[in-house]
């Protein structure tokens, strides 16, 4: 129950703040809503030191996947997933699109058994439609925080809603839209995001 992991964050708020999870905590994280087992390989090229990547090596290992390490890097994203069999790889909208641009020498198709998860900020239509096309049609979006990892993600199917729809939660998060005093809204108001996610952080 003791605090095994702690994350930075600034959110939306900008102030820092620091988030401690347990092992419990990150274990039920792992096991909730993933489709990750011991042959699927991972990879996400940002550091260590990243959020994500911390969490992410916690989930393979829970799970006994591999998880191809981004400081070791030796070609391009495409060129690893090949020469590692990558089952899922974890991009930012940025890095989405410095692959689709073939920034930096990057070749933008992606092995056909790469699954393609883009989060990290806004995506849009028009990004997951490029990556789609030129990465992978294996693509989805996922949206998410911090303090509770992922709450909703859009599939490779087209989703029905305006540009910027961020999917479906899994079935094991609820989400509500309240207003400032936390009173639950009708369909399609605009209000706050609530959400409660087994396995999130319970405080700072």
């Amino acid at each position: 129950e003791a605090p095994a992991l702690v994350l930075s964050s600034s959110g939306t708020t900008g102030r820092p703040k620091l988030i401690p999870f347990s092992q419990r905590q990150i274990l039920i994280q792992a096991s909730s809503g993933r489709r990750l087992d011991g042959r699927q390989v991972l990879f996400r090229p940002v550091p260590i030191e990243h959020n994500n990547v911390k969490r992410l090596s916690l989930y393979a290992l829970c799970h006994g996947a591999t998880l191809v390490h981004a400081g070791a890097r030796a070609g391009s994203t495409a060129e690893l997933c090949h020469g590692h069999s990558v089952d899922m790889l974890f991009l930012s909208p940025m890095q989405a699109r410095a692959l689709i641009d073939g920034a930096h020498g990057e070749s933008a198709a992606l092995p056909d058994g790469t699954h393609l998860y883009i989060s990290g900020s806004v995506i849009g239509a028009p990004l997951m439609e490029a990556a789609r096309r030129r990465l992978t049609p294996h693509t989805y979006g996922s949206y998410g925080a911090t303090e509770c990892g992922r709450v909703a993600i859009a599939s490779p199917e087209p989703e029905a809603g305006p540009d910027g729809t961020v999917g479906r939660p899994p079935a094991n998060v609820s989400v509500e839209i309240v207003d400032e005093a936390g009173r639950i809204l009708p369909p399609n108001a605009v209000g706050r995001i609530r959400v409660r996610v087994p396995g999130m952080a319970e405080g700072y």
